[in-house]
C-alpha cells in the first residue's frame, strides 16, 4: 500500500498484493488485485507502475472502476498526480449529465460516451475523447472530438459530427 499527497494534500493511493520498489529510480511495480484511487477515481487494474519522480501512475493494460463521476472501462492509462492530467486508450464511460440532448426534458439523464482515446490536460475540466460516440438514451451523436466539461456536464461534439 502505497499514498502520494498532492500539492494540494489530497491523498492518491494504491495497493497491490505484490509489489517491487526500486530505491534507485524510485519506482513502484504493483500487482495482483491492484488499485489505484483518490478524489475522482477508483480504479482496479491488473498492475500498474509509479514514478515517484515524475509524479505519474502507468497502467499498461485494462481498468475497470469509477472516474470523473461515472463508471469506466478502459485499455491503458496513465495519471499525472501534479495536475491531474490523464490519457486512456480504448474508452467507455457511463455516467449522469445534468446535459440531456433533448431541449424539451430537464434534469439529468444517463449518457454512455465510447471513444478511441480520452485524455485530459494538465489542470482542466475538460476531458476530450477522440473518434466517439455518446448517447443518453434518445440520441446518438458520433464526432470525430466529444468534449465533456466534468463541472458544467456540457458535452460538446466537434469535427465531422453526426446526430443519429
Amino acid at each position: 500500500d502505497g499514498v502520494y499527497y498532492t500539492d494540494g494534500g489530497d491523498p492518491f493511493r494504491f495497493s497491490a498484493t505484490e509489489g517491487l520498489w526500486s530505491q534507485d529510480s524510485k519506482v513502484f511495480e504493483g500487482s495482483g488485485a491492484a488499485r489505484v484511487w483518490a478524489k475522482d477515481l477508483d480504479l482496479k487494474v491488473d498492475n500498474f507502475r509509479y514514478d515517484q519522480i515524475l509524479k505519474k501512475v502507468d497502467v499498461p493494460g485494462a481498468i475497470k472502476g469509477k472516474l470523473s463521476g461515472g463508471d469506466i472501462q478502459a485499455g491503458g492509462f496513465w495519471y499525472q498526480l501534479s495536475d491531474s492530467a490523464f490519457f486512456m486508450g480504448k474508452t467507455t464511460w457511463m455516467g449522469q449529465l445534468d446535459q440531456t440532448a433533448d431541449p424539451s426534458k430537464k434534469g439529468p439523464s444517463r449518457w454512455t460516451i465510447k471513444a478511441d482515446s480520452t485524455q485530459r490536460a494538465s489542470k482542466s475540466d475538460v476531458e476530450v475523447s477522440k473518434n466517439a460516440w455518446a448517447t443518453d438514451g434518445d440520441v446518438i451523436l458520433k464526432a470525430n472530438m466529444i468534449e465533456r466539461n466534468v463541472k458544467t456536464d456540457v458535452v460538446v461534439a466537434t469535427g465531422i459530427a453526426d446526430r443519429v
